[in-house]
């Protein structure tokens, strides 16, 4: 490696062989595990992280990429270690259920969290969203439900105190 990276060779060559191949990805997404002697406790882990067992092997899941997602910026690492412990590219199928699971968890952004708060009544509910302050903040849930921005709330109680209520947590 390091004549490779000090330009003294043309091409690295790793001093190891290649991992032997541990199971199949087929193209409905179906895991076929071949040497189950060979898969150990890591790799199994790896598994259970993006698929489902099956009585042949392993089913990728799509609500296990989508909660991979939540955190991760993308599903380079489980397609890199299913290409690297099948030995061989993943089908065109598979490639394309992991680019339409990236852009599907993407589909809902949280942008902020909302406080709700139950009123004593309906009449100040009306008299609440009524307000010029107050009705701009808040919006009508249902019932004696309000719901208010978690970033708008200090501004929220200003306009209540305006009005003559406040609020208790």
């Amino acid at each position: 490696m390091g004549a490779y990276l000090f330009g003294q060779s043309g091409a690295y060559t790793p001093n190891w062989e290649a991992d032997e191949a541990l199971f199949t990805v087929e193209p409905g997404g179906t895991i076929v595990v071949r040497d189950v002697a060979g898969l150990t406790g890591a790799h199994r882990a790896q598994l259970d992280q993006i698929a489902d067992a099956s009585s042949t092997g392993y089913r990728l899941s799509l609500p296990k990429l989508l909660t991979i997602l939540e955190t991760a910026s993308d599903l380079a690492v489980p397609r890199a270690f299913l290409e690297r412990r099948s030995g061989a590219p993943l089908p065109e199928s598979v490639v394309r259920l992991f680019e339409q699971t990236e852009a599907d968890s993407r589909a809902l952004e949280i942008r902020g969290r909302m406080l709700t708060v139950k009123v004593r009544s309906t009449e100040l509910v009306e008299q609440i969203l009524a307000d010029p302050t107050a009705g701009k903040i808040v919006r009508h849930l249902e019932g004696r439900t309000l719901l208010i921005a978690e970033n708008r709330e200090s501004a929220f109680r200003t306009a209540l105190r305006n009005i003559g209520f406040g609020v208790r947590k």
